[in-house]
């Protein structure tokens, strides 16, 4: 068997996809939705509550099929999957255009959960199979860019909806992230070093980790999964989802959808901002501790958005403290937690699906697997 190259200038070519398909799929695509829902609904007259179902569909759909996707991933390859997945994405988000009634929205939202329900998933297997040194800096680094491509982009989609409506800036959103996702997708990442006879950046470095004996609930690893699942559902599941109605919370409250826009980009800033903490934090004193660091700023921004404060100043800085929730997810991003983020119903789904299909059943399996290791991982010295 030939050896991989020792080269370790692939790494980084790995680590600059990484930041341009989570960049664009997650901060431009994902963050967007919000922005142009709420903008359909203005124009078309529509209830608040009539595209609400959209957002659940789309995740139901990406539970229902997560690890069905995931494993077409693993057979076919990082380049062959996220360039199927980029196509099919795009492709359901611009054709939204001609759309007319509600009923539209939720049959698109069931193609793109199915094809971006791993979104948040994949790139941080990529990464963690290519950065066994600096993981918690790479992986925060590359979570972080979904975070300041979203705040940077808030105003810009605000300004393209006011220009040219909701319908062409769909359109353009989707020519812009396919773009960028496809060149990431084609040219730099693959799934794992072995994929083109590469190595790990820092393979063989990091010292053997010694494994601490627990009795009790501290040494029940499913039970600690059951918990793992349970909290980073509330985080990933139901807070991250309250971003999409970010912009209809300050217009119902008095404001403009510009004050939407800004709060939604300060979600953003407050992404980028604990991702890069939690991947230093996470690489110092681990990663529950810098969960529960992040889970108690989360709390306090949401607080305060729940008293509906008058001023601007104040919605600005809790949107901030609550862009922080984006973080908990870039902790717990291995393993089990990261079909929990798309909804804890996957394992549900994951059960059903792996007594049909044996190879469903695998993938669930090594996922799961995985998941129980992390805990462990994360109780080492």
């Amino acid at each position: 068997m030939t050896k991989p190259k020792a080269s370790e200038r692939f790494p980084w070519a790995i680590l600059l996809g990484g930041l341009l398909f989570q960049g664009a799929f997650v901060g431009i695509l994902t963050n967007g939705t919000g922005l142009v829902i709420s903008a359909i609904i203005l124009d078309r007259g529509f209830s608040a509550g009539a595209l609400s179902p959209y957002y659940t569909i789309k995740m139901l759909a990406g539970a229902a099929t997560i690890t069905t996707m995931t494993g077409l991933c693993f057979r076919w390859g990082a380049k062959r999957y996220l360039t199927l997945m980029t196509v099919a994405a795009c492709t359901a988000f611009g054709a939204m255009a001609p759309f007319t009634q509600p009923w539209h929205w939720y049959v698109d939202a069931v193609i793109i959960g199915i094809f971006s329900g791993n979104a948040m998933m994949l790139v941080p297997c990529i990464i963690n199979n290519w950065f066994h040194k600096y993981n918690g800096v790479v992986t925060g680094t590359v979570m972080a860019a979904s975070g300041m491509t979203g705040a940077a982009f808030s105003p810009i989609c605000s300004c393209w909806i006011a220009a040219y409506g909701w319908q062409r800036t769909a359109v353009m959103i989707a020519l812009l992230v396919g773009t960028l996702c496809l060149f990431s997708a084609l040219f730099l990442l693959r799934l794992r070093p072995s994929d083109c006879n590469r190595q790990a950046y820092g393979a063989g470095e990091q010292p053997g980790k010694k494994k601490i004996v627990q009795s009790g609930f501290a040494g029940n690893r499913q039970g600690q999964m059951v918990v793992l699942c349970v909290g980073v559902f509330m985080t990933g599941v139901v807070l991250v989802q309250l971003v999409n109605y970010i912009p209809l919370y300050a217009t119902s409250i008095g404001f403009d959808l510009g004050v939407g826009a800004m709060m939604t980009s300060l979600i953003m800033v407050g992404n980028v901002t604990g991702k890069f903490l939690a991947g230093a934090i996470s690489d110092r004193i681990g990663p529950w501790k810098a969960g529960i660091c992040m889970l108690a700023a989360v709390a306090a921004g949401m607080a305060i958005l729940m008293t509906e404060p008058g001023q601007q100043v104040f919605l600005y800085g809790a949107s901030a403290l609550f862009g922080l929730v984006y973080s908990v997810s870039a902790v717990f991003m291995l393993g089990i937690a990261l079909c929990c983020s798309s909804a804890v119903f996957a394992l549900i789904i994951l059960g059903i699906q792996g007594k049909r299909n044996p190879s469903t059943k695998t993938v669930s399996n090594t996922t799961i697997n995985g998941g129980i290791n992390y805990v462990d991982d994360a109780k080492t010295v």
